[in-house]
């Protein structure tokens, strides 16, 4: 039991997600790129160049397409996505070519929420009835089991709130956003800044990060 404990106390995301009663946590990068972040020159990325045709496009994917998690990178111009049909790989896409409606009907099925929220369920069931819990250690399947059995997609709302708010981030003028991966499993989100500094924060809880730091919505 001390051990069983001890393991949903201890690290920064763990198998229960963000350790709890933390609505974020901020990770402190190399010293060298956060000292010299606010001399460096800053440039427009293509991501931000055709942000505004492509946050449509990403909100789909998060609401109504097979997605449960997608990267974002305003500094390499791709975005990677992780699928509920094949959850142990990711597609890398180019920003321009999710643009288009057409590209993003050939390459991610639609799936309405709540069933992406069930295809999750049925994995984790999966997992248990197929016996592979039962190759962790003792200590190990209570709390997988209590986790599955309890778990709950992101909220939709919220998720694409956080979506539609990048840009604010990005805008920033000294410590700005870089990369970000949102996850509606875990529930988090993981966003990467010019400073090589990294907030991890709850999907819950994006809202008020933004307000916490002076963040205002358009």
């Amino acid at each position: 039991m001390e051990t069983q404990d001890q393991l949903q106390k201890e690290g920064i995301v763990n198998p229960l997600g963000l350790v709890p009663g933390d609505p974020y946590v901020g990770i402190r990068g190399d010293s060298s790129l956060r000292e010299t972040a606010t001399v460096r020159p800053r440039y427009t990325s293509t991501t931000d160049s055709v942000f505004t045709a492509l946050a449509p496009s990403l909100c789909e994917l998060v609401e109504n397409r097979s997605s449960y998690r997608i990267s974002i990178g305003f500094n390499n111009n791709v975005v990677r996505t992780a699928s509920v049909f094949d959850p142990f790989r990711e597609e890398i896409h180019a920003v321009e070519n999710l643009c288009d409606r057409g590209y993003v009907n050939r390459h991610f099925p639609v799936v309405a929420y709540h069933t992406k929220e069930e295809i999750v369920r049925r994995i984790y069931d999966a997992l248990d009835h197929a016996g592979i819990l039962d190759l962790t250690p003792q200590y190990w399947r209570p709390i997988l089991r209590n986790r599955n059995n309890a778990w709950a997609i992101a909220d939709k709302h919220e998720a694409a709130y956080v979506v539609g708010t990048l840009h604010l981030l990005r805008q920033i003028p000294s410590y700005y956003l870089r990369n970000v991966t949102m996850c509606l499993v875990s529930g988090l989100v993981t966003a990467g800044f010019n400073c090589d500094g990294t907030q991890i924060i709850r999907i819950s809880a994006y809202k008020a990060f933004l307000n916490e730091n002076g963040v205002v919505p358009d």
